[in-house]
């Protein structure tokens, strides 16, 4: 992968980072005012903000990219050599920007910049922060941000009970795919799949419950889901993003990409299982039942299928031309369920 394609895949991400590193900046520089206060330092006021905050303002986007590069290539690298050559490189943006700031606006000799107190001292607390944040950092990153906020909140410590609407996405023809591209290019396939979907299942309020090989499965608390039609809106969503990066899939892969979904609601129980390998988990009949409700979309011809009882729970959907497959026995399943198909609203806003 180019670095062009990193930039056209995950350029929302290298934008998160950078302005997360800006405002950790920004609060580093108040925590140094408040030590300048304290013994009375009058002097080094501006070079001390500037050198904070244009770090990440000049250098954060461009070198998020380049990591998210090392990342895709980490085959390279095993994860301490690459977390070690992340903090280089951010180290490296750092003290770049802090010469700069020192010998243009200071005007004083390159050659002493190294020199005081004070660069010692800047050094020392950008480094720790930076080998703390991007450790923590790529820690919770195996997590889905609501997800883990609950878990920090206490949510799954015991098992609870909630209604949650539940949209499996599954990609057409995958198996077929992967056999001709190979397991790494599949990898890769994959991979920008969801660098391209994330940012939108955030944007409709959708949480992340887990990858599974080509299907990305995603739950909302009923309110949330049903709130703007978002669980609805988020399907057609991720149709319009997948059509218009066509030519970079066409391009790269040979093909391109498209979904099925079925849409269901009911009971989960959540929490965590395992003991030494802990995971996050909803369990709950509506889950089998959803990931079966695939069968209907291959048999009907249709992109999205909703249960009878989901359908209900949300006012007026005829923007989406709901039409009725009728009752459907699925395998494994004693009970029938009545499905519709659903389709994509002639003019569908993009939320913003």
């Amino acid at each position: 992968m180019k670095l062009a394609d990193i930039k056209h895949i995950y350029s929302a991400e290298a934008t998160k980072i950078t302005i997360i590193w800006t405002v950790a900046g920004f609060f580093m520089f108040l925590l140094e005012s408040l030590f300048r206060l304290s013994f009375n330092v009058k002097e080094g006021w501006l070079v001390s903000g500037l050198a904070y905050v244009l770090p990440p303002l000049v250098f954060g986007y461009p070198f998020a990219l380049i990591q998210t590069y090392l990342e895709v290539k980490r085959p390279f690298f095993n994860m301490t050599a690459m977390f070690l050559l992340k903090t280089l490189l951010y180290l490296v943006g750092i003290l770049a920007v802090y010469y700069l700031v020192r010998i243009i606006i200071c005007k004083l000799d390159a050659a002493i910049f190294i020199g005081r107190f004070f660069e010692m001292k800047f050094m020392v607390i950008w480094g720790t922060f930076l080998v703390i944040f991007l450790k923590v950092r790529h820690m919770f990153s195996h997590f889905e941000k609501k997800i883990l906020s609950a878990w920090l909140s206490g949510e799954f410590y015991r098992p609870t009970q909630e209604e949650r609407i539940f949209l499996f996405i599954d990609i057409n023809n995958a198996t077929s795919i992967a056999e001709k591209i190979g397991s790494k290019a599949y990898f890769y396939y994959l991979n920008d799949f969801r660098g391209i979907i994330e940012s939108a299942i955030f944007k409709y309020k959708g949480e992340i419950f887990q990858y599974v090989g080509d299907e990305v499965v995603i739950s909302w608390k009923t309110a949330d889901g049903i709130n703007n039609n978002n669980a609805i809106e988020l399907f057609f969503e991720i149709q319009k993003l997948i059509k218009s990066k066509e030519k970079y899939f066409q391009g790269k892969y040979d093909f391109n990409i498209s979904v099925k979904g079925a849409l269901h609601i009911g009971e989960v129980t959540k929490g965590e299982l395992g003991k030494n390998k802990r995971d996050f988990a909803f369990v709950g009949d509506v889950l089998n039942t959803t990931s079966r409700m695939y069968s209907i979309c291959k048999r009907e011809k249709v992109s999205l299928v909703i249960s009878k009882e989901l359908m209900f729970r949300f006012g007026s959907l005829d923007a989406y031309h709901p039409l009725s497959k009728g009752d459907f026995k699925l395998r494994g399943k004693d009970e029938s369920i009545q499905v519709f198909a659903l389709s994509a609203p002639s003019n569908m806003p993009t939320k913003v």
